[in-house]
């Protein structure tokens, strides 16, 4: 079969033909329909980082993906050959105090992670180490669904995960209006009932977020925007939560300033930023900051249901054959999708 293999930092992938993937016991094989390029991909390529729990093995990534089962491994009892489904990233152990308490996307046991550098996506078949990580598809196309593996359902938790803090008569923030941030204006338009209002640097980005639900948006280089948005809530103390999907510095600063006492904070963007909280200063007092990582199975089974149902739509989404793999990690670096890129193996270049 065909993968982009990669072999080391700041150089290009290569397609290559490696071995096909045979299941074993608990295992599952899917040939994959679509598999989402994510900026984590990008920045874990750029470092050399990626899990490489199983010993050596071929280096591809790729980590929201969607396709069909091929085949099963001995014991396999949830799916079958031809079903449509998608894959959870992070399975845990299943045992440990994480997995048991529903959030094992914080298991230490990372062996079972799928396309995180090893046995990834960006190919034409993939092994998924354990059928739990396997959500099965309804009326959903498995290509278009594969971005709600990362974009989709991270998004969905963090939003989730927020609700305590929601008042509909405060606005919610959002900064950064790319894939995760888009489905965040769309989850919170159905799960907060706030006004939303979004940071974001880029012009069609801030135009997308308004026909998305979202109240109001700001031009983040604006020196004064931490100001007016704590002028839109209704007693000038800021929003009731605040989700940052880029994570560096003055984004961090912003999130933080703009919202009240005893509101939250997510940080959901890994920009490499560092959260400065001075309690003499800026820092509001009884507000929460939450580092936030990826979502449980739940989440994604819950966030698949909204789309199952449609009460949610996709974000526009492009695709692009596996040999221009490299011509979209740039184009994505380059900021130039409004949406979500996935790769299609199926595509002819």
């Amino acid at each position: 079969m065909r993968a982009a293999v990669y072999h080391g930092p700041r150089t290009p992938l290569v397609i290559e033909e490696v071995p096909e993937p045979q299941p074993g016991p608990g295992e599952v094989v899917i040939k994959i329909a679509g598999a989402g390029v994510c900026h984590s991909d990008v920045i874990k390529m750029e470092k050399g980082l990626f899990n490489n729990f199983n010993g050596p093995r071929t280096n591809v990534f790729g980590h929201e993906n969607g396709g069909w089962v091929a085949a099963v491994g001995a014991g396999v009892t949830s799916v079958a050959d031809g079903d449509a489904v998608v894959v959870y990233t992070s399975p845990g152990c299943g045992t440990c105090t994480y997995c048991v308490t529903g959030v094992e996307q914080y298991c230490a046991d990372k062996s079972r992670w799928n396309g995180t550098g090893v046995g990834g996506g960006f190919a034409d078949y993939m092994l998924v180490r354990t059928e739990r990580a396997l959500v099965k598809l309804d009326r959903l196309d498995p290509k278009q669904a594969a971005t709600l593996t990362d974009a989709g359902f991270t998004s969905y938790a963090a939003v989730h995960r927020s609700i305590p803090y929601f008042d509909p008569e405060q606005p919610v923030l959002v900064i950064g209006a790319g894939g995760l941030g888009s489905y965040a204006i769309k989850y919170l338009r159905i799960l907060s009932g706030c006004p939303v209002v979004v940071v974001e640097t880029d012009g069609r980005k801030r135009a997308q977020a308004l026909s998305y639900g979202a109240t109001w948006a700001f031009d983040g280089r604006d020196p004064d925007v931490a100001q007016k948005i704590k002028d839109l809530s209704t007693d000038g103390r800021g929003v009731c939560a605040a989700l940052d999907f880029v994570g560096i510095d003055p984004t961090l600063t912003l999130a933080i300033a703009a919202t009240r006492p005893a509101g939250k904070v997510t940080q959901v963007g890994i920009g490499g930023g560092k959260a400065v909280i001075d309690a003499g200063a800026t820092f509001n007092f009884g507000q929460v900051f939450e580092p936030h990582l990826s979502g449980s199975l739940k989440d994604l089974r819950d966030a698949i249901t909204l789309f199952e149902r449609g009460e949610v739509d996709f974000i526009p989404t492009e695709y692009a054959p596996l040999e221009r793999i490299n011509d979209v990690i740039a184009d994505l670096s380059a900021g130039k999708f409004t949406g979500r890129a996935v790769i299609d193996p199926a595509l002819s270049d």
